[in-house]
């Protein structure tokens, strides 16, 4: 007798939901149906939604995930591939070449002897070293079928891995609901065939995340190798994980280059210097560079512009200067 008073008098505004609107509710995000509600102790929006129906939580989540732009959502599993040569330039710049260092050469053989073993590594070092292109480079001489690289946004969560993965790994069908449900899943495609996963900016990982590369790499099933790459302090973030630290198999750091490695290096790293002396290469080095190889190639990059706009043919002091106030260097 309750109820039929509430549907029938009281509420002015409120009436029973359509067949319509209830199954499109329940089909767009999962909604569950609770019992009905009057029309004063519902929200404007869940009233326009649906009347007499409340979206429950899993609806939210669903729907958040289904918005552009969502890091969630699910993704070309091309996006997780090493993509071409010329994008690991800073600024893709033209007429730049790969020079093997004595860096891309050790990342070479430890990258070699991390596929081998099924291992993890972790390659650390300051920003615009190289550690990025070395790693790219390499992987497409070794294995750049196997190869996937997860971009990781800062903070990452076990969640955004798990989804990250099923994206990478191109699974088709739904997403499983429950963590369970997904580890199985991805324990049994990682099973069938061996990957190599790429994390770059390693450092921004939680230790959440650590551990849930642990518990993937751990199963006896699954057959993956993991490289983490980082800024200066990814060696301090993972070395504060110690159940992951003692399976790191390999660790390497990268430096900056030194006065005899510019030398050897930059005549070969674009035509510009080729013909440079060795003493401007030190003066270039020594107040804007400071072997860094991403400040090379910006520096080559402004260079390169301002050569083509005032038609001279050689780099000169005055110049370089010009281009040294824009790097923030010393002009």
């Amino acid at each position: 007798m309750r109820a039929r008073r509430l549907m029938t008098m009281r509420w002015p505004d409120w009436r029973p939901p359509s067949r319509f609107s209830r199954n499109r509710c329940l089909a767009a995000g999962s909604c569950r149906a609770l019992p009905l509600r009057s029309a004063s102790h519902q929200t404007p929006s869940q009233r326009r939604m649906c009347p007499g129906l409340r979206p429950c939580r899993l609806s939210r989540v669903w729907s958040h995930r289904r918005a552009k732009g969502d890091p969630l959502s699910r993704l070309d599993e091309d996006s997780f591939r090493l993509g071409m040569p010329a994008e690991d330039h800073y600024l893709r710049l033209p007429e730049a070449n790969v020079v093997a260092t004595d860096a891309l050469q050790e990342t070479l053989y430890n990258i070699g002897e991390v596929i081998d073993a099924h291992a993890m590594m972790c390659i650390h070092g300051d920003a615009g070293l190289g550690k990025t292109l070395s790693v790219n480079q390499t992987l497409r001489d070794l294995a750049p079928e196997s190869t996937f690289r997860i971009q990781l946004r800062e903070r990452p969560t076990p969640r955004y891995l798990r989804h990250s993965l099923f994206s990478a790994l191109g699974i088709s069908g739904r997403m499983p609901a429950r963590p369970a449900e997904f580890d199985r899943l991805l324990k049994t495609v990682l099973a069938e065939q061996l990957r190599i996963f790429v994390c770059d900016e390693a450092q921004w990982q939680s230790p959440e995340c650590f551990e849930y590369w642990r518990h993937l790499w751990d199963d006896r099933r699954t057959e993956m190798a993991v490289i983490f790459v980082g800024g200066g302090d990814c060696y301090r973030v993972l070395r504060r994980e110690p159940m992951l630290a003692s399976r790191i198999f390999i660790w390497q750091e990268f430096r900056r280059l030194s006065t005899s490695q510019v030398r050897q290096v930059m005549p070969v790293f674009h035509p510009i210097w080729a013909e440079a002396a060795p003493d401007d290469l030190d003066f270039i080095d020594e107040h804007a560079a400071h072997g860094n190889f991403r400040l090379w190639a910006k520096l080559t990059y402004h260079l390169v512009r301002m050569l083509e706009r005032t038609g001279q043919q050689q780099v000169n002091r005055p110049l370089l200067l010009h281009v040294f106030s824009k790097l923030g260097g010393r002009g």
